[in-house]
């Protein structure tokens, strides 16, 4: 996870995510966004469902975001953030400062990724 420096969700730990390209795969979207959110080159294992932001309609007046989850493991274990984030860290329990709709998801499948 990354500690957002940066609105929305500043100062909030989060999963990385972004925008899936005209024409680009999910899994080559999943390696491009953990590059260039971790620093990291991943291998893209399985699909652990999606998260709705419903909270965002509130701000944004229409629609909201959808995440794909996925479940990757590392190339490498040293990562840097970029200028989103000021921090990375692997967690073994979930962080008290995270988005709510991601908690409410990784709540929901802590165990089966702990495994």
């Amino acid at each position: 996870m990354s500690l957002r420096n940066i609105p929305p969700w500043k100062g909030q730990w989060h999963l990385p995510g972004g925008t899936v390209f005209y024409k680009e795969r999910i899994a080559d979207t999943v390696r491009r966004i953990a590059l260039e959110e971790l620093g990291a080159s991943v291998n893209v294992g399985k699909l652990l469902g999606y998260i709705e932001y419903i909270s965002e309609e509130r701000e944004r007046g229409f629609g909201y975001t959808i995440t794909m989850v996925f479940l990757c493991s590392l190339n490498k274990t040293d990562m840097e953030p970029n200028e989103e984030a000021s921090e990375i860290k692997i967690f073994k329990e979930l962080p008290e400062n995270i988005i709510d709709e991601q908690r409410v998801f990784l709540e929901s499948i802590w165990q089966e990724i702990m495994d």
